[in-house]
This record gives structure tokens, C-alpha cells and sequence, in this order.
């Protein structure tokens, strides 16, 4: 499936890149807060960013806020070859296995009763450690 090519490859009478298309681009950013609705990455510029159609326009999907979500290069390819249509499932299909990791480590039960234990990355970021490995 060619779907890199059918995505990024614009004919210039189908879809110019206008002033209109531009602002709605980025009043999508706007309204994600120039933050990947996937994994979250964010950017205050925009690079990196793609406005992705849920209904693509080759399936006569508007080019519409509504119809708009934000997504890094990553994600907007991980979509595209997945066929994922709604914003439920985008945001779903991102999961980490390091949260696993860290909620198990978390948890931790002793004879005391519940114990914390902190992460290992939680002395990188509030302090004592430069890397957590």
C-alpha cells in the first residue's frame, strides 16, 4: 500500500497550499496547543507538526477545524498506515510500555502495609541524579 505517496503527493490544482489553508492549519495548532494528540510532543512553532484530516479529502473529508488534528511526523504516519478515522481511537492507539514498567515499580506491597517507592526516573527529575540509568 502506497499510502505515504497518496498522502503527501499534492497536485497543485487539488490542493494549493493557500492563506486559508495555512490558517486553518494553524488554528488547528492552536487549538491542540501545538501539542501531538497522540504522544504529546510539543512545539511552539509548529515544525514537526501536521494538521491530519479524520476523513481524509480523498474520501470528501472538509477542510474544516473539526475535521483537523494535530500530529507529529511520527504519529501522523503511524495513523496513515493504521487507517485510524477517529480522534478516540488516535489518541487510544498510543500506549507506553514504560508507564507499565513504572506503575508496577510503584506499587510496591509490603508487610508495613502499602509502601511507596519512587521510580527510578524520579531522582533525575526533582534532583540527585543527572541520568536515571
Amino acid at each position: 500500500m502506497n499510502w505515504h505517496g497518496k498522502v503527501y503527493k499534492r497536485k497543485r490544482i487539488d490542493m494549493p497550499y493557500t492563506d486559508e489553508w495555512h490558517k486553518l492549519r494553524t488554528a488547528c495548532f492552536k487549538r491542540d496547543k501545538y501539542t501531538c494528540q497522540r504522544c504529546e510532543v510539543h512545539n511552539t512553532q509548529g515544525r514537526g507538526l501536521n494538521a491530519h484530516h479524520l476523513i481524509p479529502r480523498s474520501e470528501d473529508g472538509a477542510d474544516e477545524i473539526y475535521n483537523l488534528i494535530t500530529l507529529c511526523e511520527d504519529c501522523h504516519n503511524y495513523v496513515e498506515v493504521n487507517n485510524l478515522r477517529t480522534k478516540v481511537d488516535i489518541i487510544g492507539s498510543y500506549a507506553t510500555p514504560d508507564y507499565v514498567a513504572v506503575k508496577e515499580k510503584v506499587e510496591n506491597k509490603t508487610d508495613e502495609g502499602y509502601h511507596f517507592t519512587r521510580p527510578d526516573w524520579h531522582r533525575w527529575v526533582y534532583g540527585g541524579d543527572k541520568n536515571p540509568r
